[in-house]
């Protein structure tokens, strides 16, 4: 993102997440949690607030949760978005589990972002997945958060 032109995509962004709120009636609902991980995450909360910024409510679950409990989470504080971090070599074990259990659940329709710093080959079997959208570590996507904002309006 240029210097200079930050203030024109973060006015963008939050005029889609106002766009969405109001056919929506709330705003886009953003749950940010780790995966198979005891320590804290500040790359993943330094994210989350981000989203905050762009007009996202932003929940975040306490470290290391399972699959099962990500899932449940989600679907029973009904987010359209869950931002997943875990150690990059778990993902391709843990991300199918947390997809699983959302569709179990009733909470299919429910996007994923994945945080960290995952190499083009893996990135690729994880949108293969299912995954929306693949965030660097310790890096804010303003493109990203456009994206899904589309997205989120298209299907609801």
């Amino acid at each position: 993102m240029e210097a200079g032109n930050t203030h024109g995509i973060l006015s963008e962004i939050r005029k889609k997440t106002e766009d969405f709120m109001l056919s929506e009636g709330r705003r886009p609902r953003l749950l940010a949690t780790t995966i198979d991980k005891e320590q804290e995450d500040y790359t993943l909360k330094f994210i989350a607030s981000s989203y905050a910024d762009f007009g996202f409510d932003v929940d975040i679950n306490p470290a290391s949760q399972t699959p099962e409990m990500i899932a449940r989470s989600a679907v029973e504080s009904d987010v359209h978005v869950i931002l997943l971090s875990t150690v990059p070599e778990r993902y391709q074990t843990l991300v199918p589990l947390v997809i699983e259990a959302l569709s179990r659940l009733g909470g299919k329709g429910i996007k994923l972002l994945v945080e960290g710093d995952i190499s083009s080959e893996n990135r690729q079997v994880l949108f293969d997945m299912g995954v929306f959208d693949i965030i660097g570590s310790g890096r804010v996507e303003p493109d990203s958060a456009g994206r899904l904002l589309d997205t989120l309006q298209s299907t609801h």
